[in-house]
């Protein structure tokens, strides 16, 4: 009798302890709150970049008008002065680069008086005028004949652009004349270019049709 019972309670000695055993091996359960998305690891992926900015955002002056089709006075005197701007800096560099040669003198000081034209109707129009932005904007020319491509290549996207300012409707009348000024002084810098700078040949500083350096726009 002391024998079974004996029997009995070492029977159920390895049974409490196989049961312990048992539990102690299970796997607890993470207190962790769970990994983002559903992933398995916390490291954080790396953030996708968005799209490239519009290269239209890039262009200036005159590039800038010809995309705009919404034009207002607004945009078309900050279009206008900033390529006046950027004229104005690219003859500049080209003159520090191959020395005070012509046309590019004279058609650089042009430059200013069309700024100051430009300036004029911002103040009557109560607006205020942009920054000088054109530095970033040059272009590179590594001889004089590159030089005078991208004079014939800025003037002729002026003249354009000046044409397209007059055609749009309720233009004021100051604006008119001022974009009708600086596109003929601009047909005579085109002129110019295309002659390849021979002194004396037209090649002034305002649209005076040639023989001299042409009258200084007022």
């Amino acid at each position: 009798m002391v024998y079974k019972q004996g029997a009995l309670l070492l029977t159920g000695s390895l049974l409490v302890g196989l049961l312990v055993l048992g539990g102690c091996s299970q796997t607890p359960i993470s207190t962790q709150p769970p990994a983002p998305n559903g992933g398995g690891s916390t490291t954080s992926e790396p953030a996708v970049s968005g799209p490239a900015p519009n290269a239209a955002a890039t262009l200036y002056g005159a590039e800038a008008a010809a995309q705009d089709q919404q034009l207002t006075l607004n945009k078309m005197l900050n279009y206008a002065i900033a390529d006046e701007y950027l004229a104005q800096s690219q003859y500049q560099q080209i003159i520090k680069q191959f020395g005070e040669v012509q046309p590019f003198v004279n058609i650089a000081a042009a430059e200013a008086t069309h700024i100051a034209l430009l300036q004029r109707l911002f103040v009557s129009h109560a607006i205020s005028p942009p920054e000088d932005a054109a530095n970033a904007h040059l272009k590179a020319a590594k001889s004089i004949e590159e030089a005078l491509a991208l004079g014939v290549a800025a003037e002729e996207a002026n003249i354009a652009m000046y044409e397209r300012f007059l055609q749009q409707p309720g233009l004021p009348e100051d604006a008119k004349a001022v974009f009708g000024q600086l596109q003929a002084a601009s047909r005579s810098h085109l002129q110019a270019f295309q002659r390849g700078g021979q002194t004396g040949a037209g090649n002034g500083a305002g649209p005076g049709p040639g023989g001299g350096p042409g009258p200084i726009l007022k």
